[in-house]
């Protein structure tokens, strides 16, 4: 089962799953993943690793991933906006892996200040701990994943795939394999991941879930359950009432 806590812009998912495999998608933010116990695959465009027991993972904002857990598993996922990274005193984190113990201690502590909702000089004192720990050179298991695609641009994905195609002067076919070798996504996983963000900003304002999932094109709230599910490891009813 999976929580979700939210204490001003930042945002907790937590649980325990034994089985789960994320689509292909990106956040506009930084995630930092805590594992406890089991462990998670994360699979970038041409490298993957292994996210176990203890250890934590940062993923930089925009950079194109899945993930799959397939055996018990607990872990908690915070999605920290770029700019708080920043005020923490780090300009910029690399997507890695650390397996070093004090890394995963103040990942943990930020995780309960939150839950908690924490006074934010508490919440931006952990932060800046955990930022401080993570681009500490410190002899440690570390593992650096360089991103290789560019950023997704801002388009109207309401427009057909011929449309943008002939926009680019490209065929159908050649738009869409440039485009997912260039961004690391098809336009129609694209479209997929911007109606479960926007459903999931329709119910944090307090949507009924069958009214979020016409507002999103699902017709089929059983389709539009089992997408949300996919994407966030949550139905929209366990998530809107937090």
């Amino acid at each position: 089962m999976v929580r979700y806590t939210k204490h001003a812009d930042l945002e907790v998912f937590e649980g325990e799953l034994s089985e789960h495999r994320y689509p292909w998608h990106y956040h506009a933010c930084y995630t930092i993943i805590v594992v406890e116990r089991g462990s998670v695959l994360y699979q970038f465009q041409d490298t993957s690793v292994h996210v176990g027991g203890s250890e934590v993972l940062v993923v930089e904002p925009f950079h194109v991933h899945r993930n799959m857990i397939a055996q018990p598993t607990t872990y908690s996922a915070i999605f920290v906006p770029h700019d708080r990274v920043e005020r923490a005193g780090s300009a910029q984190l690399a997507t890695q892996r650390s397996a070093r113990p004090a890394v995963h201690q103040k990942a943990v502590a930020l995780v309960q200040c939150i839950k908690e909702a924490a006074s934010m000089n508490v919440v931006n004192e952990r932060l800046a701990a955990l930022c401080g720990s993570i681009t500490d050179h410190l002899p440690g298991n570390e593992t650096v994943v360089p991103s290789r695609t560019s950023r997704v641009p801002a388009i109207d994905l309401d427009r057909r795939i011929t449309e943008l195609a002939v926009e680019a002067r490209l065929s159908k076919y050649h738009f869409q394999r440039s485009f997912k070798k260039k961004h690391g996504l098809t336009i129609g996983q694209l479209k997929r991941q911007a109606n479960s963000e926007k459903a999931k900003a329709l119910l944090e304002l307090g949507g009924a879930p069958l009214d979020v999932a016409h507002e999103v094109g699902y017709f089929d709230q059983s389709h539009f359950i089992k997408y949300f599910k996919r994407m966030w490891a949550i139905t929209p009813d366990r998530f809107s009432k937090g």
